[in-house]
């Protein structure tokens, strides 16, 4: 039994952080001092609302089923089960974001191979050598260009990866619809806003998917609260923040089971 004694009195909106640092205090101490290793579970976790599993796509079959073997990327496989079995909602965000990531580079090759393969393939392709050399290499300067920022990466490996429609669907049949047609505000030191997604056309589709993301991902990272705000609002683990959050990982999630489907080696 582990008991606290001359705990002063704290008001009951600073309780929750408080007895954090008292429980990280003492059971990393015990942990140092005795090797028996320990952890917080965190009380936003017991507390927040029970949130309905996602619907599965099939019902459970009665017959045996066949599957088709398939050669998954083994990094990914790894960064997925990872966010399945932690719980803290901020580090299972960027388990299933590092699946993002670990395209960020890649996608600007996929893309500028196979512009240069329609270029190339073109019928007056040998008539129009000129032209369409001037064309490639004006092509490679402008992504090499666009590789500056992570935003760019990361809307990249969006737009390679994930289909609107095939999107909107999940989001559908997951009745998470309505929630995501709207914007989400977070109560940090400033408010952050996330602008709801659009789907009137593809490219604002995948530009507002985009900036969600990274919005989010952007806070999480520099949640240092001496991070300049003007790069990023740090991110604050309140109940009611890491509530909103859950439903940001539900369309990360999406997004890194669909890169590691359309990513398999054939």
């Amino acid at each position: 039994m582990l008991t606290i004694e001359n705990l002063p009195t704290i008001p009951l909106e600073n309780l929750e952080d408080e007895v954090k640092l008292i429980l990280n205090s003492v059971l990393f101490d015990i942990e140092y001092n005795f090797s028996f290793a320990f952890e917080v579970v965190y009380i936003n976790s017991l507390q927040r609302k029970i949130r309905r599993k996602p619907k599965p796509r099939y019902d459970i079959p009665v017959e045996p089923v066949d599957f088709t073997f398939k050669k998954y990327i083994p990094e990914l496989i790894d960064y997925f089960h990872t966010g399945e079995k932690v719980d803290y909602a901020p580090f299972k965000f960027i388990c299933y974001f590092h699946i993002v990531e670990f395209f960020q580079d890649k996608s600007a090759f996929f893309i500028v191979r196979e512009k240069l393969k329609n270029i190339v393939l073109k019928p007056d392709f040998n008539l129009n050598i000129n032209l369409y050399v001037t064309q490639a290499l004006n092509l490679i300067k402008t992504e090499s260009e666009k590789n500056q920022t992570d935003k760019t990466k990361i809307q990249r490996v969006l737009k390679q990866f994930i289909e609107q429609e095939e999107f909107k669907t999940f989001l559908t049949n997951d009745e998470l619809l309505d929630y995501f047609e709207k914007d989400a505000v977070f109560s940090f030191a400033q408010p952050l806003t996330l602008k709801a997604i659009d789907f009137s056309t593809e490219e604002k589709f995948i530009e507002s998917l985009t900036n969600r993301i990274y919005s989010i991902r952007c806070s999480i990272v520099h949640s240092n609260p001496d991070f300049d705000v003007k790069k990023a609002v740090p991110f604050v683990a309140s109940n009611e923040n890491i509530e909103k959050l859950r439903y940001e990982i539900e369309i990360m999630m999406e997004v890194a089971k669909t890169i590691i489907l359309k990513t398999t080696e054939k």
